[in-house]
């Protein structure tokens, strides 16, 4: 949806014509992840428990059939919501830029959390006929994410996903499904390599400027609760509450959830 570049808060986006773009800002480094390291770590019982039926809106994750994830999601619980409070002071937060952004996050986690990846590599993928689903020629192409974690290889496909929910419907969880089909697609024409296959979706909720301030807590709990219905194998969400009613100049956009689904054919 979004512009690949950052302006000040503000996107380039084709349902909002309002939309501005400006010169891009330039952060100091001590801010961002440069300093996510050094930052305040945030309290440990904000974060969910795997299964956990509680909802909590600053952190919170169900593992599902990814037990092993937990650590890597209390990391990027963590991440956002260091980053969110290091740029409170600039009012822009991680989640407003583009996949790889997001994406680069993720991997910050898992460094933090012990394991070892690499990004946007190069190698061999496999055609899949549209009709016999058979694998076919072997072409040159980029897989998004290659990470070890608890003696198991990964690699995976990364999308995003702009979630409108200014009105509660169930298009939204359509639209969910739908890029994760798309991340499920891409990642399929990548050789396992006794690799276990990833498709992974970012998707942000937004709310137009008419949604009152008090509506957004119960809105995003709505939008969270929903997220069991989707065909995934783990999932985490972070609403940090420093950042949860920042603005930019046409919408709200409280942070951020990491939708995987495992590719096993």
């Amino acid at each position: 949806f979004f512009g690949e570049t950052p302006f000040d808060g503000r996107f380039a986006h084709p349902d909002f014509p309002g939309a501005t773009r400006t010169r891009p800002r330039q952060r100091s480094t001590t801010s961002g992840l440069h300093a996510v390291t050094h930052a305040k770590i945030i309290p440990e019982k904000i974060i969910g428990q795997c299964m956990n039926t509680t909802l909590r809106l600053e952190g919170g994750f169900r593992c599902k059939q990814i037990r092993c994830f937990k650590p890597i999601y209390k990391e990027w619980i963590k991440v956002l919501t260091e980053t969110a409070e290091q740029w409170k002071r600039e009012q822009d937060v991680p989640w407003w830029y583009n996949e790889r952004a997001s994406l680069s996050l993720f991997v910050g986690a898992i460094w933090r959390a012990g394991g070892l990846c690499l990004e946007e590599y190069s190698d061999e993928k496999r055609a899949i006929g549209p009709r016999t689903h058979r694998f076919g020629e072997v072409y040159p192409g980029r897989v998004d994410l290659f990470f070890s974690w608890r003696g198991y290889d990964f690699i995976a496909e990364a999308k995003q996903k702009w979630s409108g929910y200014t009105r509660n419907t169930k298009n939204t969880i359509a639209g969910l499904n739908s890029k994760l089909k798309e991340a499920r697609k891409d990642i399929r024409v990548s050789h396992p390599n006794r690799q276990r296959r990833l498709a992974i979706v970012f998707a942000r909720p937004y709310f137009k400027q008419g949604v009152e301030v008090e509506e957004i807590n119960a809105r995003l709990e709505t939008w969270v609760a929903n997220l069991a219905d989707l065909n995934t194998t783990s999932y985490a969400w972070a609403f940090p509450r420093c950042a949860r009613h920042m603005r930019t100049n046409w919408s709200y956009c409280p942070g951020e959830a990491i939708l995987i689904r495992e590719v096993w054919r």
